[in-house]
This record gives C-alpha cells, sequence and structure tokens, in this order.
C-alpha cells in the first residue's frame, strides 16, 4: 500500500510537471534563430540581416551583412539597404545593387542608386555638379533582370523626377490595397502630425466605410486620433488623447474595422505577420514590451525580452510594417538576436466553433477566407463560398452548372464563381457594369443570394413566415427572399436558413460576417427536402 501511495505521488507529480511545462510553453512560443549574441541588429531581409561593426574606428558607422547561421558575408559597409530581392550597398564612395547572393547587377561606380520601380533603378554617375538640388551627372536606367543599360536619361534636377514619387505612390496604393485582405483600406483624416484632429476613417477600396474612429475619440480640442496600416494590411491601429499625456488610449482593429484589444497610457508598437501585435505594457513607469496574437492572448509575456524592432517603411505620417517581418530583433540584457513566431491561424467566435469546424471538415470555406472569421464577408467571398456549398449538394461545380447559361463579364470582378453565379442569376452587379467585389455583404443581400440558390436547387420552403420587428428596414428588393430563407428549415433541427439576430429583428443592414456566411453555407448543404 505504501508503495503503491509513493508510485501515485510520483505519477501525480509527473503529470502535475507535464502541466506546468505546458502553461510555460504557452507563454514562450517562439523559437530563437540567431542566438543573443551580437551588440546591434538593424534591418532583416529573407535569412540576412546586418549589424553595426561596433569595431568600427571611424566617426562614420559601418555594417556588416550575415546570415542567420552566423556565416558573416561582408563587412565595411557604409550603406545597405533592401528592395525586394536587391541589395544597394554602398562601399567606399560608390553604391551598386546586388543580388541576393551578392552577384552585382548594377556595379558600384555610382554615387546615387534609387528603384523606379520593381525591376528597374535609376543610376547618377556624379561626374560633374550642375546646380544646387540637381542630381550629379548622367542618369542611366537599368534593366535589373538583366543587369543592362536601357536608356541613357541625360542631366536632370532631381525634383524634377516624376516616375520615383509615381513609385512611391504606386507601392502606397499597394499597401492600401493589401490592408484588410481583398476588402482594402485607405485613411481620411482632418489633420495631420500632432495638429487636432477630431476624426478618422477608414474604408475599403471600393469607398465602403470600415471605421469611424469618431466615437473613439476623446472630446476638447486637444484631441489626437491617428489610424495607420498594419502588418500587409491585416490591423489598423489607432490613438487618442491630449498629446502625449498618459490619459491617451489606444486601440487596435482588424484591417476590416474590428476593435481587438485597447490599451491605456502605452502604445501598441508593431504588428507581426498579420497574426501577432507587440505592445507596451500600460503601467507609464515601467513599460515593458510584450507579444499578444490577434485575439488579444498574450503569447510571449513582459519582461521575456527588453525590446523587439520590426522592419518598417515609412510613408508620409505613417509606417507600414514591411513584408521582411516573419522574424522580429529582440534584445536583452544588451545583446540582440532574432526570433520567429509559429503561425497561427486565426480562431472563429466560441459559438461559432462547433459548425464552422463542420465547414472546415467539408471544405465550404477557402483557405484564405478562414483569416476573417469575426470580420464582415465580401461579396466576392460569398459567392465563393457559396460555389462551394452547391459543389457539395449537386457533385458539380457551379460552373459546371452554369455551362449553358450566359456569362455577364463585370468590368471589375474576374472571379469564376463569381461570373458563374451571375450566369445563374443568383447574384447581380450594382450598375454600371460593376460587382463591387470587395464591398462588405449585408444580411439582407446574403439573403437574397442564399434564396436565389435555393430556388435553383430546388430547395422547399417548408417553415412558417415569421414577421420581424424590423420588417419596415428591409428594402423592397428583398422582402420575398427574406422571408423565403427564414422558411427553409434545415438538419434534424430544422433550423432556419438565415433567422433574426435576436429580440426577433434581423437587423438587414448589417453586415455579414464571414463565420455567419460559413454557417448559413453549412446549414444550406444540410437541408432536409
Amino acid at each position: 500500500m505504501k508503495n503503491k501511495t509513493i508510485l501515485l505521488c510520483i505519477i501525480l507529480a509527473f503529470v502535475i510537471s507535464l502541466v506546468a511545462y505546458a502553461t510555460d510553453s504557452e507563454h514562450t512560443a517562439y523559437e530563437l534563430i540567431v542566438p543573443l549574441e551580437y551588440d546591434s541588429i538593424f534591418t532583416i531581409s529573407g535569412d540576412i540581416f546586418v549589424t553595426r561593426d561596433s569595431k568600427s574606428l571611424s566617426y562614420i558607422p559601418l555594417y556588416s551583412l550575415y546570415r542567420f547561421d552566423g556565416t558573416k558575408l561582408l563587412s565595411g559597409i557604409k550603406e545597405i539597404s533592401f528592395s525586394g530581392d536587391y541589395i544597394l550597398m554602398k562601399q567606399h564612395e560608390n553604391i551598386g545593387v546586388y543580388s541576393r547572393d551578392l552577384t552585382v547587377i548594377v556595379p558600384a561606380i555610382y554615387k546615387s542608386v534609387f528603384m523606379k520601380d520593381a525591376t528597374h533603378c535609376i543610376a547618377i554617375d556624379g561626374k560633374e555638379f550642375l546646380r544646387p538640388g540637381s542630381w550629379w551627372g548622367d542618369m542611366y536606367l537599368y534593366d535589373l533582370t538583366t543587369g543592362k543599360i536601357t536608356g541613357e536619361l541625360g542631366y536632370g534636377n532631381g525634383f524634377n523626377i516624376t516616375d520615383y514619387n509615381d513609385s512611391e505612390k504606386q507601392l502606397s496604393e499597394q499597401w492600401k490595397y493589401e490592408a484588410g485582405g481583398p476588402a482594402g483600406v485607405s485613411i481620411s483624416m482632418n489633420g495631420d502630425g500632432w495638429e487636432p484632429i477630431t476624426y478618422c476613417k477608414a474604408y475599403n477600396d471600393d469607398g465602403q466605410l470600415l471605421l469611424d474612429f469618431l466615437p473613439y475619440c476623446m472630446t476638447g480640442d486637444s484631441v489626437y486620433s491617428q489610424l495607420y496600416y498594419g502588418c500587409r494590411g491585416l490591423f489598423l491601429y489607432g490613438y487618442t488623447g491630449s498629446g502625449k499625456s498618459p490619459d491617451s488610449m489606444n486601440y487596435i482593429f482588424t484591417g476590416r474595422g474590428r476593435l481587438i484589444a485597447k490599451q491605456a497610457h502605452a502604445p501598441f508598437l508593431g504588428l507581426i505577420g498579420g497574426k501577432y501585435i507587440c505592445a507596451f505594457d500600460n503601467n507609464t513607469f515601467n513599460m515593458e514590451p510584450y507579444i499578444m496574437d490577434r485575439d488579444g492572448n498574450i503569447v510571449i509575456p513582459k519582461g521575456t525580452f527588453d525590446s523587439y524592432v520590426f522592419n518598417y517603411t515609412t510613408n508620409g505620417e505613417r509606417c507600414t510594417i514591411s513584408d521582411n517581418d516573419g522574424h522580429i530583433v529582440v534584445s536583452k540584457g544588451g545583446k540582440y538576436g532574432i526570433i520567429a513566431l509559429p503561425d497561427i491561424q486565426p480562431e472563429p467566435s466560441d459559438w461559432a466553433k462547433p459548425e464552422v469546424t463542420k465547414t472546415i471538415i467539408k471544405n465550404l470555406v477557402p483557405e484564405d477566407i478562414r483569416l476573417w472569421w469575426k470580420d464582415c464577408c465580401t461579396r466576392e467571398e460569398f459567392c465563393r463560398m457559396l460555389s462551394q456549398s452547391v459543389k457539395e449538394i449537386t457533385g458539380k461545380t457551379i460552373q459546371e452548372l452554369s455551362a449553358e447559361a450566359e456569362v455577364m463579364n463585370f468590368s471589375d470582378c474576374d472571379d469564376p464563381d463569381v461570373l458563374a453565379s451571375s450566369a445563374l442569376g443568383i447574384v447581380k452587379g450594382v450598375g454600371n457594369n460593376r460587382f463591387a467585389p470587395n464591398r462588405f455583404i449585408t444580411r439582407e443581400q446574403a439573403a437574397v443570394m442564399l434564396s436565389r440558390a435555393a430556388a435553383i436547387l430546388d430547395i422547399p420552403l417548408t417553415g412558417n413566415s415569421v414577421s420581424f420587428a424590423d420588417k419596415d428596414r428591409i428594402s423592397d428588393w428583398a422582402i420575398a427572399e427574406v422571408d423565403a430563407v427564414s422558411r427553409v428549415l434545415c438538419g434534424d433541427t430544422k433550423t432556419p436558413l438565415m433567422q433574426g439576430v435576436g429580440a426577433n429583428l434581423f437587423k438587414p443592414q448589417d453586415y455579414f460576417t464571414v463565420e455567419q456566411s460559413a454557417i448559413t453555407m453549412l446549414r444550406l448543404t444540410e437541408v432536409i427536402k
């Protein structure tokens, strides 16, 4: 008996230790890619990072180039920057362009090099100085894919070169478009810098309002509020308060305008891979950084590292985290290293998990749409999910079902599921030959599409009509369809395909979320005829 008791205690202690380890591991979910042994790390690009040469005796800082495995590639570099697959480096007094394996593409014989676009750069030879505000000497246009000069631009005033500004604008628009996924994000403000701002608004690329920041702003003339883009657009974050005083409140939103978290005093530092958020502890006297996921759960607690450093690109008053954010520079005790955080899949709301899990098993929701469970669903995303449901029901794709129908082409959308749905009469455009694929779908619009799909699939209306308390808010063109989807009964429980949101309200103009859309697709596949 005594031996059994001792054995039981040993087993219990082992189990407790496993539980404790599991709990701790939840707060150390990172991989140390580069050990904490460098005096500084400035930039990461792919598997290359840049350090400052602490042994340099020159007053001009020199930099070294390393791979993650510790291999030193180059040292004594005066300037270095990354642009896509290219590295711009200045050694001695001239600058050139190199590939990632350090093959010379543009020889280092130029005083200045800047990117014109993704595959071209302009090099300035520096042979003569013209006048203040001018470039030095001749300008050459290089094709970076071949390393050959494609055009000699002659002398020019740098302030009159418009293609550089245009390329910057193009990149800015690209960041805006990627913000919020396909839904896009652009920012509208009525102030700038530290000037008083009374509101900020974010829109998708169709001009549809994503977020009005005014309700989050404090009142008074000293209000400061700002919205920023996020890493590959998955997040926006806002700040409001009296200047830099501790009465500020900071917010972080998804790129589609949904509030994730708010925090007093201390700001959110940066966004990592579109799935993690770095923030300061809100103790104004000890602002330690920590990492949380996109649902606000702490992943790396405060005190683990002294700092986190992200690559970012400055665009006017805003900072955009670059695509090179899969790895993070961290420091502890004055030494720097690099960590990586594991990939995570955002989860749906707790109430939606059982049914959403079934939609994943049935492959009703494309993988790229699963990033947005709790966020608004776009018109194109809804059509793509509907196509998967139709295939589950009929064994045929929606394109096969529409093979003999006349296809309508939209000027702003060429998605095959959208075009096939349009050919079947399930969806229509918004006028002027446009579909508005990235516009968020409302509940009444979803009801119309589902009702038309049910009719094509010959699904009967077996339930009783529902008189919603807000029926007067339903658009005339959607009244019959809202009634129809409430009468389509699904599964063993005979749940309506779409029903109210509580208090006998349908809320027809509210946006339909991705998880709500996915659940209706599942129900459509479970209709009892």
